[in-house]
């Protein structure tokens, strides 16, 4: 009876299986410590006409930060708003705004210093009363970004920055609606670009990776099932 011999290269072959398997799962994924990133997507919270009044966002201190609709009516005339910044507190923090409206960015934007505003600015107004309605600014349902920043009392009052993911819909025929889904801040007093710290989508090094891993797990069964255990026909 003929009896396999088994080749010299296949303990070079499991450790190189082995190698690659080890080193997929090795491989360090893209994250931050100084940022704390808190992701609201699989449940955002909408405040506006459609949800609730006022939220706030989780930050380390005393400081009162979030979001809050306001209304009032003088007349015939009916105001509707939902406005970002300090929701109550001595602890100061302050928004990106333009003429009393927080600027809406895309994501990578810097902090800028130039549009600072601390007077909670308006995201969204809506006014109507007889003669007209007025929505400013119009919805938009692709991602914007706002950029802020607070005094931490935890870190004596330490400046930290952030920033808030958002969509908007602000038509003729609706209160505006804020739909908030995450928000992050630095904790060392960066001021981080908007987006910054956000989980990213599986990269192509993670997929290669994982591919990777799969191979080597297959490799290696495959080793396993046609070696031959010497002594053994």
């Amino acid at each position: 009876m003929n009896t396999p011999v088994a080749r010299k290269s296949d303990p070079a072959k499991l450790v190189s299986l082995l190698a690659l398997a080890t080193g997929a799962v090795a491989m360090p994924q893209s994250a931050s410590a100084d940022i704390i990133y808190t992701d609201l997507t699989s449940s955002p919270v909408t405040v506006g006409a459609n949800g609730v009044n006022s939220f706030s966002l989780s930050f380390p201190g005393q400081v009162q930060f979030g979001f809050q609709v306001k209304r009032r009516s003088t007349g015939f005339t009916y105001y509707r708003s939902v406005v970002v910044g300090k929701l109550g507190g001595a602890v100061a923090a302050s928004v990106q705004g333009v003429g009393g409206f927080a600027l809406q960015r895309g994501k990578g934007a810097s902090w800028n210093n130039a549009y600072l505003l601390y007077n909670k600015p308006a995201i969204a107004k809506a006014t109507s009363d007889l003669a007209f309605t007025n929505h400013n600014p119009g919805s938009y349902t692709t991602h914007e970004y706002l950029s802020f920043s607070f005094r931490d009392t935890a870190q004596g009052n330490a400046q930290l920055y952030g920033w808030a993911e958002i969509s908007l819909s602000n038509s003729t025929s609706t209160d505006p609606n804020v739909t908030l889904y995450g928000y992050a801040y630095d904790t060392t007093g960066a001021q981080i670009v908007t987006g910054a710290g956000e989980v990213p989508e599986p990269s192509s090094a993670a997929l290669l990776a994982l591919g990777a891993l799969t191979f080597g797990a297959k490799g290696l069964r495959s080793w396993r099932r046609n070696r031959v255990v010497p002594g053994k026909s």
